[in-house]
């Protein structure tokens, strides 16, 4: 038992580890994606009408984006407005994230990254958004995990892709030799390595080839 409890422990231990990027230029990438994934989506979801300026009135954050655009000479048309108020969405939060840092490093006199991995043991993030513009992001973002990601078109989108990802896994281990010769080679693998194996190669796929694959597998009239 008392291993047992050990073994736990320590995987614990790892997955917090794990649970962050484990070098500086790996936190600027992470702080990097969600600042993306989130403009983007806010970009996508008006683009395909799922979600509309409306429903982000909300949002202190998009106010002032909005608000910063009228004011400046632009084209006309809706397509431009949206792309002119996204970027000026992502141009804010990137002075943010760049000044507040800047500000934490200069307080903080940090000489290592030993200091930073000692900062963060104490809660502390060396590289993030200051405390407004993070309050403010959330509640972006809980305007669009409401409105966005569980519209109904999306929730379809997500399902079909669930559903494509889980027979694919399932034809491949059901007959591996489907798999192409430079994914597997038809050796002996163990049920583990075989599960890798296959998740890995399915990974690998964009959205495009995925589906092509899906075709290919399961519609008799698709040329493999």
């Amino acid at each position: 038992d008392r291993v047992g409890r050990m073994a736990g422990d320590e995987d614990k231990e790892f997955a917090r580890k794990m649970s962050r990027p484990c070098s500086l230029e790996g936190r600027v990438v992470d702080k990097a994606d969600s600042l993306a994934y989130l403009n983007h989506d806010i970009d996508d979801g008006i683009a395909s009408g799922c979600i509309g300026p409306e429903d982000l009135a909300s949002s202190a954050l998009w106010q002032r984006a909005v608000s910063r655009i009228r004011k400046a000479p632009s084209g006309s048309g809706e397509a431009m407005f949206r792309y002119q108020v996204v970027k000026e969405l992502i141009d804010m939060q990137v002075r943010d994230l760049l000044e507040a840092t800047a500000a934490r490093l200069e307080r903080l006199q940090l000489r290592s990254f030993e200091d930073v991995g000692r900062l963060e043991e104490k809660g502390e993030v060396l590289i993030d958004f200051s405390p407004s513009m993070s309050e403010e992001r959330a509640a972006l973002q809980a305007i669009l995990n409401d409105k966005l990601y569980h519209h109904w078109r999306v929730e379809r989108m997500t399902s079909k892709a669930k559903r494509i990802i889980n027979e694919l896994f399932n034809v491949y281990y059901g007959n591996p030799r489907q798999l192409p010769y430079d994914v597997y080679d038809g050796r002996a693998l163990s049920q583990a390595e075989m599960y890798a194996l296959i998740c890995h190669y399915i990974a690998s796929m964009t959205d495009r080839a995925a589906l092509d694959e899906y075709k290919r597998l399961f519609n008799p009239y698709e040329k493999v």
